[in-house]
């Protein structure tokens, strides 16, 4: 694999211009693929990535804090990815718009993937949803993370919080959450109560 960078005035920068790949592509792996040209990362005037011609992808970011906003697809059918910040700056959600025939699915097959953290800021775990599908919405916590000193590593959950359906809450206010969690799902808008 070599790589070449863009150059600016004559001078070389530390913007990526394309990857040469040496060895067949392996459909196994989702890395950068044979037949990169010049010009295939594209850059705006602060050194963000705005293209990958490639990947068919266009990248957008904020204004003030330089996060990515949206990643465009130019494909067929890969899906758009829309992001969304605290005030902080924080991510805390990720909306995945699928698309057909190069045009982006109505919002009911949007999913989304949320983002809680603990106080410190560390990130505690991931749900995935899909709230906007009318007849199925679900809402299931995809990983949990484990931390020590440092983070050790990530608990692999798929288990189901909601399900469209309603559990009536417990009206003692000492709730053992362990209980309510293995026994039934719980409603979207109790989160913040409950955790």
């Amino acid at each position: 694999m070599a790589y070449s960078y863009q150059t600016i005035g004559g001078e070389k920068t530390n913007r990526l211009d394309f990857v040469k790949e040496y060895y067949a592509d392996y459909s196994g792996y989702n890395d950068i693929k044979q037949g990169q040209v010049a010009n295939n990362y594209k850059y705006n005037e602060i050194g963000e990535l705005t293209e990958d011609v490639s990947e068919d992808m266009t990248l957008d970011w904020r204004y003030g804090d330089h996060k990515l906003n949206e990643i465009t697809r130019t494909d067929q059918n890969s899906p758009n990815l829309k992001f969304i910040y605290n005030p902080l700056g924080v991510r805390v959600a990720k909306i995945e718009k699928p698309r057909a025939s190069g045009s982006e699915l109505s919002d009911d097959n949007w999913i989304v993937t949320y983002y809680a953290y603990d106080a410190n800021g560390q990130l505690m775990a991931t749900y995935t949803s899909n709230l906007y599908d009318t007849p199925n919405r679900e809402t299931s916590l995809e990983e949990q993370y484990i931390y020590g000193s440092k983070r050790v590593g990530v608990m692999k959950s798929n288990q189901t919080v909601y399900d469209d359906g309603a559990i009536p809450l417990p009206t003692d206010p000492v709730v053992d959450l362990h209980t309510l969690r293995d026994s039934a799902t719980i409603p979207f808008q109790y989160w913040s109560v409950l955790f």
